[in-house]
Parts: C-alpha cells; sequence; structure tokens
C-alpha cells in the first residue's frame, strides 16, 4: 500500500486548527461516539459524561474541529489530597490522532488544576491501603473506605442496581485512586469473610467547591431495607463537611420511591426538575442539602434526647 503524498489524499488534512472550549450538552452524543471508538472493549455509559458536566465544569473540556469535536479531556479533583488532580478520562477521534491534539488536552486539564491549586498526578492505580480509616456504622453493617478487594463486589452490586446501563468494572478501579476516602463500602458483618452490600461515590465538585456530589450509591436487592443506604449517606455527608462543604448534591429518577424517600429522611430538598436530562430522555430530579443546617438540627435533637 502506497503512502498517500498528497493533502486532499487524507481524511483529514494536515493543516487544521483545532479549539478547545468547555464541554456543552450538545457535545454528548459526539463525545460518547468518540469514547466508544476508542475504549470499545469496555466503555462509559453515556450517562456517565452527563454526570461529569453536572460536576466537573471546566475540567471537562472538548476539542473542535471546525465545528466537529474530535477529542475531550475529563480531569477530577482528587478527594485525598487538596493539592492533586488527575485526568480520569482523554480520547481524540482516530482520524485526528498523532496530530498534538492529545498533548493539547492533556495541557488543559493541567491547567483547570493549577487554577484550583493542583497538579497532575499519572493515571490512578488504586488507594493508599495504608491509610485506611477507622469503620463506621452499629449492627450487622460497617461503612469503611473502599479496597482493592472490594471491586468484585461493588462490580455485582453495580450490575444488580443498574444492569441496563451499568458502570463499567474498570471506572472503580480508576475512581478508588481519585476519591480516596470518598469511596465508601458497606460490608455486611458476618462469618469470617464479612461481604460488600453496598456502595457511595463521593465527588467533590470542580465549579464549586463548597458542594460534594453522591455521583452514585447502590445497595444490594437483598440488603434493601435495613438502613444500609442510610448509613452510607451519613459517612459521605461528613466526609463532604471534612473537606469544606456547605451542601451536598445528587440526582434521582422521580419515580424511585424508595430513593427519594431516603434522600427526603436525609433531609436533601428537590431544587429542580428535569423531564429531559442532557438530552437523554431521562427524568431526574436534582436534591440538595444544606450540609450545616442538618448538623445543628441533630446536634439540637441530641441535646434533648440527652435532656430527657
Amino acid at each position: 500500500m502506497t503512502a498517500p503524498t498528497d493533502e486532499t489524499d487524507l481524511a483529514v488534512p494536515l493543516a487544521v486548527e483545532y479549539k478547545l472550549r468547555r464541554y456543552r450538552k450538545r457535545d454528548l452524543d459526539a463525545v460518547h461516539d468518540i469514547h466508544l471508538k476508542t475504549f470499545a472493549g469496555d466503555p462509559y455509559p453515556k450517562f456517565l459524561f452527563a454526570q461529569f458536566a453536572d460536576m466537573l465544569g471546566t475540567g471537562f473540556q472538548v476539542a473542535e474541529c471546525g465545528r466537529e469535536v474530535v477529542g475531550y479531556v475529563v480531569a477530577l479533583l482528587d478527594a485525598g489530597d487538596p493539592q492533586r488532580g488527575s485526568i480520569l478520562s482523554l480520547a481524540v477521534h482516530p482520524e485526528h490522532q498523532g496530530r498534538g491534539l492529545e498533548a493539547r488536552l492533556t495541557a488543559a486539564a493541567d491547567e483547570f488544576l493549577r487554577a484550583r491549586h493542583r497538579s497532575t498526578k499519572a493515571a490512578p492505580a488504586g488507594p493508599d491501603e495504608t491509610t485506611d480509616e477507622s469503620p463506621a456504622g452499629a449492627g450487622k453493617y460497617t461503612v469503611r473506605r473502599y479496597r482493592s478487594d472490594d471491586l468484585a463486589g461493588v462490580h455485582d452490586i453495580e450490575l444488580k442496581a443498574f444492569g441496563d446501563d451499568p458502570y463499567p468494572q474498570h471506572l472503580f478501579e480508576e475512581l478508588a485512586g481519585v476519591l480516596g476516602t470518598g469511596f465508601f463500602v458497606a460490608v455486611q458483618r458476618h462469618g469470617q469473610r464479612p461481604r460488600v452490600v453496598g456502595y457511595l461515590l463521593a465527588v467533590l465538585d470542580a465549579k464549586r467547591l463548597q458542594r460534594g456530589w453522591v455521583m452514585s450509591v447502590a445497595v444490594h436487592p437483598k440488603h434493601r431495607g435495613h438502613g444500609v443506604g442510610f448509613e452510607l449517606m451519613e459517612e459521605a455527608e461528613n466526609f463532604f463537611r471534612s473537606r469544606g462543604c456547605t451542601e451536598a448534591v445528587l440526582t434521582v429518577d422521580p419515580e424511585n420511591a424508595t430513593a427519594v424517600g431516603l434522600y427526603e429522611r436525609r433531609h436533601y430538598q428537590e431544587v429542580e426538575r428535569h423531564d429531559n436530562h442532557h438530552g437523554l430522555k431521562l427524568p431526574r430530579l436534582v436534591m440538595r442539602q444544606q450540609l450545616a443546617q442538618v448538623l445543628m438540627r441533630q446536634s439540637l435533637l441530641a441535646e434533648e434526647d440527652g435532656g430527657a
């Protein structure tokens, strides 16, 4: 096969200009298409990119050629190290690879993190298991930080809870190195081999540094109705407070009465309602808890109980 010698023979001319900008809602299909072309074996679900858009602001950037999106980068704040951040995902359309666009997207992510007084670290390999925190909770369940040997149990719960459009297993490995103590698991205290029965992903908002996002929470069907989700949410809210957050935010399907009821018991209130969230034809509620107000309310109730 003879290599093309004329620029007109190329799928993309050599002399092209790229523009980098913040992700917009209309970019979703193009970004996911690039992701599928790059990571065909075990791709992210499309809804995950909508979540990135909610949480990351300019940490989620795209590259344009003309009016076509041809690349993207996703950078997250490191929840375990206030001086660090990570590039979670970067991809360029195959026809535009090898033109320096990967380096430009990496530089844009670095700039985003430096603006938040953070530096980029290498792609996460997993949590630092030497800094595990003491477990919380009572009874037959406990909530603690995720460990690498929890992976199979967490992904099994994911498949049972979100079987139609689950997170891929490798995403949990990638997030473990970024979220640190913001990646919680609930464990059943039973016998010699405790079993993972629930998980929660707590992410720091890159647009508003005083906001935390409950990115995902799930409980094994056999263990629902026993307060597992309640304990996971409590630990996430304590985590957000420890990072200086004043509010916790999440989205939920309004038809999921069990989940909405849990969040209302945790004092979350509806602040927005979407019938077509990010163009995905999915109804979603945005719910928020004011962390300081709830903590004060809990303290007052504790004082009343103590004086009774």
